[in-house]
Parts: structure tokens; sequence; C-alpha cells
């Protein structure tokens, strides 16, 4: 039983790095874009509807995280 549960952990290694770098993905790219043009990532951070659109992107972000480790999740 040990060592089934081993083998589910290394064929499932692939998967959780797979969804570790989609969900850091986002993040860095926002991050390199503010220090290479400023001025375009601060208009999705203004007050009023275009404030909707990281904060919509987040949760994404971590229901897409959330669903990938369910997915991923084994009984045994």
């Amino acid at each position: 039983r040990i060592k089934i549960k081993g083998q589910i952990r290394v064929m499932t290694s692939q998967q959780r790095a797979t969804g570790w770098v989609l969900t850091g993905l986002p993040f860095a790219t926002g991050t390199f874009l503010m220090m290479i043009n400023p001025e375009y990532m601060m208009e999705m951070f203004k007050p009023g509807w275009p404030l909707l659109i990281p904060i919509g992107a987040t949760i994404m972000i971590i229901l897409g995280n959330i669903v990938m480790r369910w997915v991923m999740k084994i009984e045994y």
C-alpha cells in the first residue's frame, strides 16, 4: 500500500507542477509588464469597472488551482 501511494504521488507530480506553473504564470506576466510599462498595467487598477479585471482574474486563478488539485486527488 505504501509503495502504491509513492507511485501515485510520482505519477501526479507532473500535473501538480503544471498546476503551480499555470497558477503563477499570470502573476509573473503581470509583474513583468508592470516593470516594463507601468502606465499600461495601472489602467486595470483604476477605480470603477476596470478594477473588476484583476479581481476576477485572481478569483478565477484560485478556483482553477482548486479544481486542478481536486481532479488530481486520488482516493486510495
